[in-house]
């Protein structure tokens, strides 16, 4: 699971709730539930607000964009043969498999 390899998003760590009401609802219904929002705030504010159920959007996307500079450069110094190429081919032919049905 991403949050448990990608230190940026620790704070995501046993959130349920934030895993139902956002993960799976963006994913599955394309909306926020159980009360969850997302706010367009400036990168002074938490990344996560339990308590009143925030994500602060800027924040969270600036930390995905860093996340995947890291990931392009270290596919970019591995082996094509590894482990890391070969998840990668993996879920790429299941992404195209999925979008042709």
């Amino acid at each position: 699971m991403f949050f448990f390899r990608e230190k940026r998003f620790a704070v995501f760590l046993n959130q349920e709730d934030f895993y139902e009401g956002v993960r799976c609802g963006i994913l599955h219904r394309g909306e926020t539930d159980h009360g969850w929002r997302s706010n367009f705030t400036d990168i002074s504010k938490p990344l996560l607000d339990v308590e009143n159920k925030r994500i602060n959007c800027t924040l969270f996307l600036e930390y995905m964009e860093r996340s995947l500079d890291d990931y392009r450069n270290e596919l970019r110094t591995s082996n094509w043969d590894s482990l890391l190429w070969l998840n990668l081919r993996c879920k790429m032919k299941q992404t195209i498999t999925d979008c042709a049905q």
